[in-house]
């Protein structure tokens, strides 16, 4: 057994000790937190121990520059889930936009109160939407078109039924496949009309997260 002074201990790059680091697309597999540094939320790309990762925009024109301190915070459905000061030790172009990593200047992350967190503001988000809280951010014009969208389908499903009735009074039988063949014809004349005005007020929405799952609820 060597005593403590023969022990050669690592080499090179080794000694110098780096926690974990975890992407974000693994770490939050069903909604990804964002990140908020001055006025503008971006995409969290890592997050480790003590440090984090994030692509902005390209059109994003208040990225810090390296070595500015600024508070940045970690936000899950318009609720904060961590704050910090830190220091952008590396920025880099890439295609997606500019990746911009920070060093916490003040603090750590606690990974088990961040996931805890993360989950309790998803449950509120949903607890918003159960309650409708949050019905006031979809869109009206959304709202409308989904109302017409249902009174559409509907109105062939109440032809339906009373016809299907209708046949089971006289003990007839009722040629369902034929119905719905006959409906599907007479939809699809219309539904690719229906399809682009849904994806153009979804497009409208989709810069506005907290409206977008709201509309996606």
């Amino acid at each position: 057994m060597l005593a403590y002074e023969e022990l050669k201990g690592a080499g090179g790059r080794e000694v110098w000790f780096r926690a974990p680091r975890y992407e974000a697309r693994k770490l939050f597999p069903h909604l990804p937190p964002r990140v908020g540094v001055k006025t503008t939320l971006h995409k969290l790309h890592d997050i480790s121990l003590g440090g984090i990762a994030i692509v902005c925009n390209q059109a994003s024109e208040d990225i810090p520059d390296v070595g500015e301190v600024v508070p940045i915070t970690i936000q899950q459905s318009g609720l904060t889930i961590f704050e910090v000061n830190a220091r952008v030790c590396r920025r880099e172009n890439t295609v997606f936009g500019s990746k911009v990593a920070f060093t916490f200047v003040n603090g750590f992350v606690e990974f088990e109160k961040l996931l805890s967190r993360n989950v309790q503001a998803q449950i509120a988000l949903q607890s918003a939407l159960f309650t409708g809280e949050a019905t006031q951010l979809v869109p009206r014009d959304y709202r409308v078109f989904c109302a017409d969208l249902l009174r559409v389908l509907g109105s062939y499903r109440d032809l339906l039924d009373e016809n299907m009735n209708l046949a089971r009074q006289f003990e007839r039988d009722f040629d369902l496949d034929g119905a719905f063949e006959a409906c599907e014809a007479r939809l699809v004349q219309h539904w690719r009309a229906l399809w682009r005005t849904g994806n153009d007020l979804v497009r409208g929405v989709s810069d506005d997260r907290e409206v977008l799952e709201a509309t996606k609820a």
